[in-house]
């Protein structure tokens, strides 16, 4: 992958703006032309991090593009970037497909771990207009 360089620089900058752990930039040095190059249906160790880097490129480059829209900048890694996670996405239920159970959780237990946690999308994100009379009707208020 001779975007290695690119994936790295938006995978620092995220590090950088708290979205993926350090453990998910780890993730993005991986080898993954290796294992692509030598992946077997047999191979699930190699399945399950390939698994996992498209996981975390795909979801770090929907996240970029909003970033970027947010921060309204012109990044000419967002496009490319782009174009890789449309890519890799369709391969991700392919591969999780060949995964028994153990290696599923030890994916899922990684792909937790790569993105920071905690997130209040409140702190950004408007409530929704009838969000107390939801609250009162699942809580049994009856309005007067």
């Amino acid at each position: 992958m001779n975007d290695l360089p690119m994936v790295i620089s938006v995978g620092e900058l995220m590090v950088k703006e708290k979205v993926i752990t350090e453990f998910g930039l780890k993730i993005l040095h991986n080898n993954i032309e290796s294992d692509m190059e030598t992946l077997t249906a047999d191979d699930k160790e190699k399945i399950t991090r390939t698994a996992l880097y498209f996981t975390i490129l795909y979801n770090m480059a929907v996240l970029f593009a909003g970033y970027c829209a947010e921060h309204h900048l012109d990044d000419p890694r967002n496009e490319q970037l782009k174009l890789i996670g449309t890519t890799v996405v369709a391969y991700i239920p392919k591969l999780l497909a060949g995964l028994e159970d153990k290696y599923l959780e030890v994916y899922h237990g990684a792909k937790v771990k790569a993105f920071e946690q905690g997130q209040l999308f409140e702190d950004y994100l408007p409530h929704h207009p009838e969000e107390q009379k939801c609250l009162d009707i699942m809580n049994g208020v009856k309005e007067v």
